[in-house]
């Protein structure tokens, strides 16, 4: 029979117990972190909307969807704080870069890839049973110049493939692009 002590010297690992649980804090504990770094979720957005308007994603919606993606795998956002995002922090945003906006209107070339943003961050997060709303009634109803050029491009629902997305207000162009299956619902309003 073999002597514990050189099964331990063999095989030191053989004892640690819960070595998953450990790992598992150090991720929680890194992507607590990086969320400290982004005081709030609209800076998140903050920083997609300044790429976006300097032609980072230029006529690729796929470069976007990636991005958005790799910020997803970074920060672990919830379904919640997606929803918060679009729905609430959205519309202020779009209110303070309206000028940056306003000049690539001017560019026959410029689409925005609001809804390729935000289907990248839920894509990897959402289950069969789950739903996400995005509430797009308040995003843009006091600039119907955004809201029209903006449409052309939109991309809400991109690869869409698990759960129900629920898009309440104007969804913009290119809805459900690329879907693979689940639902998406639209609930438009009249203005």
């Amino acid at each position: 029979m073999l002597d514990v002590r050189k099964i331990i010297d063999r095989y030191p690992d053989v004892l640690e117990v819960g070595k998953e649980s450990k790992k598992a804090k150090r991720k929680a504990k890194r992507i607590k972190q990086k969320k400290a770094e982004f005081k709030e979720l609209g800076e998140i957005l903050a920083i997609y909307l300044q790429k976006e308007t300097s032609d980072a994603f230029r006529l690729n919606s796929h470069l976007a969807f990636d991005y958005s993606r790799k910020v997803q795998h970074s920060f672990g956002l919830s379904l919640d704080e997606i929803e918060e995002m679009i729905s609430l922090i959205l519309p202020e945003k779009i209110i303070e870069f309206e000028g940056e906006i306003r000049v690539k209107l001017c560019d026959d070339l410029f689409d925005s890839y609001l809804g390729y943003l935000f289907s990248g961050l839920y894509h990897d997060v959402i289950k069969d049973r789950d739903s996400i709303i995005f509430g797009l009634r308040k995003a843009l109803p006091k600039f119907p110049h955004l809201c029209y050029r903006l449409s052309n491009k939109w991309g809400f629902g991109y690869k869409h493939g698990m759960g129900e997305l629920i898009i309440s207000g104007h969804p913009g162009g290119y809805v459900g692009h690329e879907m693979s299956g689940e639902k998406i619902e639209v609930i438009q309003f009249e203005r």
